[in-house]
């Protein structure tokens, strides 16, 4: 370790060893721990991009090996899923757009063989509808997630659902495979931008030690979509074909459009509507982030069918090779984790951060607060009883 990297851990031990446990003095002094914080930052800037690795990995280390704070007592899991009548129907209706949005996409999946039957090509020629729908969604989480950080998030994410809504009405009517083709571009990008607006607003919306559970929550959204297209496909098309498929799928999102009416903006955003800050960034940063994942992934299936046929099973079956799949893609999780893994083993923690300006002030304020009511439990714990006369009570 360098003489730069040593530095910065000593100073970065000193500051939290001189914090100590909780005790009845005042909390530590805000503009005190700025300035400490903003030394700390600029002698963070010095270091290059090996040494912050390095500096990253220990730091890292060092929080897994240190002694759990007693002051962070784990909170009931329970507790974090009550929410106010507000939140609740605010990350209802994310997660209810973000089900809309795969329902609509996994359409085309479930009736691939009816879309290659209908205009007469193959179902290979047909995927390409979805392989392009994933390319474009970068584009749809940049557009919209700049659109939703200068007006707000409401009206946007209505724009958006009410826009993919006619889309999916207009792919029914297709005649042909390049029209049908082209629609779906156009999907791909009103799709792109769905989760950057639902998930910004729902997650401003939420309290601070919910977002975790329900972050995950609210992507489950998406198999739920799956599960709601699949039920879908074999209630309708056996019976009224795959164009119905397409005008009845959009039932769900007129109702979901219905009660977005009914949101309220994002005090988040409200309030960032005055600064010149990152925050104004949020809505369009997770959603392209998440859309450029899947502009990776858009030839996956591709890759992996490839791969799966050159590397075959040993053993036959009725005389021809069997593409080893599960090989393949076994392979590719294993390279996606070990990214995943390197990426959060040198990534910053940045549990419990609010989206509002005022909120260090206000967490600073409560910290102060619990530390004083937990010394005053304390001090009553540990005070002699005193009798009528006076005297201390001896416990026996």
């Amino acid at each position: 370790m360098t003489h730069r990297e040593q530095s910065i851990i000593e100073e970065a031990t000193i500051e939290a060893e001189n914090k100590g446990p909780v005790t009845t003095e005042m909390s530590p002094r805000p503009e005190k721990d700025k300035q400490q914080s903003l030394k700390m930052d600029d002698a963070y800037s010095t270091l290059n991009r090996r040494e912050r690795i390095r500096l990253g990995v220990y730091n890292h280390i060092r929080e897994l090996l240190a002694k759990p704070d007693p002051r962070n007592k784990p909170k009931n899991p329970a507790g974090l899923l009550r929410l106010t009548p507000r939140q609740a129907f605010t990350f209802s209706v994310a997660f209810l757009g973000w089900m809309v949005d795969a329902i609509d996409f996994f359409c085309v999946s479930m009736s691939t063989t009816e879309l290659a039957a209908a205009f007469n090509k193959d179902p290979s020629k047909v995927t390409s509808a979805i392989t392009v729908t994933l390319m474009l969604r970068p584009i749809g989480a940049l557009v919209f997630g700049v659109v939703a950080d200068r007006f707000g998030r409401r009206i946007p994410l209505m724009v958006n659902l009410f826009l993919f809504t006619v889309i999916e009405v207009a792919s029914g009517f297709s005649q042909n495979l390049p029209t049908f083709v082209g629609l779906r571009a156009v999907y791909g990008i009103l799709m792109g931008g769905e989760w950057g607006l639902g998930n910004s607003l729902a997650m401003e919306t939420l309290p601070i030690a919910s977002r975790g559970i329900f972050s995950g929550i609210l992507q489950e959204g998406y198999a739920v979509g799956n599960l709601i297209a699949a039920m879908l496909y074999y209630a309708i098309v056996p019976n009224l074909g795959w164009r119905a498929l397409y005008w009845i799928s959009i039932i769900p999102a007129v109702i979901t459009i219905v009660l977005a009416f009914f949101l309220k903006e994002s005090d988040a955003w409200q309030q960032s509507r005055h600064e010149i800050s990152p925050e104004q960034f949020r809505a369009t940063f997770p959603g392209l982030a998440y859309q450029l994942g899947n502009l990776i992934a858009a030839s996956a299936s591709q890759i992996e069918a490839t791969m799966g046929e050159k590397n075959p099973l040993p053993e036959l079956r009725d005389g021809q090779k069997i593409p080893d799949y599960g090989k393949v893609q076994g392979m590719l999780i294993g390279i996606v984790f070990a990214c995943i893994f390197v990426l959060i083993l040198i990534g910053k923690e940045e549990k419990g951060k609010s989206f509002t300006s005022t909120s260090k002030e206000e967490e600073a304020v409560e910290s102060y607060n619990e530390s004083i009511n937990e010394q005053r439990a304390l001090n009553l714990e540990q005070k002699p009883a005193i009798s009528s006369d006076g005297a201390p009570l001896s416990h026996t």
